[in-house]
C-alpha cells in the first residue's frame, strides 16, 4: 500500500445538508467547537458551530436548559473578542 492509502481522511463531514464540518476540532468540558463553512452561503467566511457532548445529550432536559441559557446570554453580549450569536438550533447528533 502506499503512503497515500494510509493517510486519514480529511473530507469534511456535512451536518443538516448545511454544515461543512472539518475533521479537526476543539474540545471542552460540555462540547466540541467546529470551524464549520455554511453551505448554503448565509454566511460569508467560517463559522463556529458548538456541538454539545454526548454525556450532556444523554440527560435532554440538561442539554436544552444549558444550550437556552448559554443562547440567552450570548446574544446579550457585545465585545470585540466575544464571537456573536449568529443562529442556534438544535439538530441531529454528531
Amino acid at each position: 500500500m502506499t503512503e497515500e492509502a494510509n493517510a486519514p481522511t480529511t473530507a469534511p463531514r456535512i451536518l443538516d445538508d448545511r454544515w461543512a464540518l472539518p475533521a479537526n476540532y476543539r474540545s471542552g468540558g460540555s462540547a466540541r467547537v467546529y470551524r464549520a463553512t455554511d453551505l448554503k452561503g448565509e454566511f460569508d467566511g467560517p463559522v463556529a458551530l458548538k456541538v454539545m457532548a454526548n454525556a450532556i445529550k444523554g440527560d435532554a432536559q440538561l442539554a436544552a436548559r444549558l444550550f437556552d441559557r448559554e443562547q440567552r446570554i450570548l446574544r446579550q453580549l457585545r465585545h470585540p473578542n466575544i464571537v456573536p450569536l449568529l443562529d442556534g438550533v438544535t439538530g441531529p447528533r454528531l
